[in-house]
């Protein structure tokens, strides 16, 4: 929930479980659905878990300032010094919001669970480990606070250090990343990921206007 209680911030933690729902429902049946990477038969609850932070970010850029909400696209490219080592983990793209743009909104930040195993491709393949996520509301990130990457390292440690998560042979590196690793170390690769000063303006894609504003509508619609 956004901790400073501007008109802005109320707005938001009064919509934040229903926006969920409607995203999720625009990326599995919209039209961008077509330009998502996922397997088909991921549910819906899985598709923003599924690295989806661009269309996601998209639609939410177009959406939230309709319901009186400003917001604007960021993007990185994250690297993590992790044992005097950079890795590269992909980018990544949220949003900003407010006018002073020193909160984010993060759709897609459960998809670094991926860095212990738990990716949203191994849970269509077994659905019983679907449970092992946390809430799946859109992430709201304070630009002063480590709070979400704290809590999120922490949730992700439990996971780790129980064995829920199964390994699978020839699995990606990086679904590896932080597995068997302390708390301190999946804290502070947390915090390099949700660092926000390092995240810098981005533009939607105009080439899949017309896809986006249509999976819009049926977020308003739903």
């Amino acid at each position: 929930m956004l901790p400073v209680n501007t008109a802005e911030a109320v707005r938001f933690e009064n919509m934040q479980s229903e926006t969920t729902l409607r995203l999720d429902h625009a990326l599995a049946y919209g039209p961008i659905n077509e330009h998502i990477n996922i397997p088909q038969s991921c549910p819906p609850e899985l598709i923003r878990r599924c690295g989806t932070c661009q269309p996601s970010s998209e639609l939410l850029e177009i959406y939230l300032p309709k319901r009186g909400i400003d917001a604007r696209l960021y993007w990185k490219e994250i690297h993590v010094r992790r044992q005097g080592r950079m890795q590269s983990l992909g980018e990544h793209v949220l949003l900003k919001v407010g006018p002073e743009k020193n909160r984010a909104l993060d759709p897609t930040s459960q998809q670094f669970l991926t860095l212990i195993g738990l990716s949203a491709w191994k849970v269509c393949n077994d659905r019983a480990l679907i449970d092992l996520y946390p809430d799946s509301e859109i992430a709201v990130i304070e630009s002063d606070s480590t709070a979400y990457a704290d809590g999120l390292a922490e949730y992700a440690h439990e996971l780790d250090t129980s064995g829920a998560v199964p390994r699978i042979e020839g699995e990606h590196p990086l679904h590896n990343f932080l597995r068997d690793t302390t708390l301190n170390e999946k804290i502070d690769v947390y915090r390099q990921i949700w660092d926000l000063e390092d995240y810098r303006p981005f533009f939607r894609r105009m080439r899949l206007s017309h896809k986006l504003h249509r999976s819009v509508a049926l977020m308003e619609e739903l």
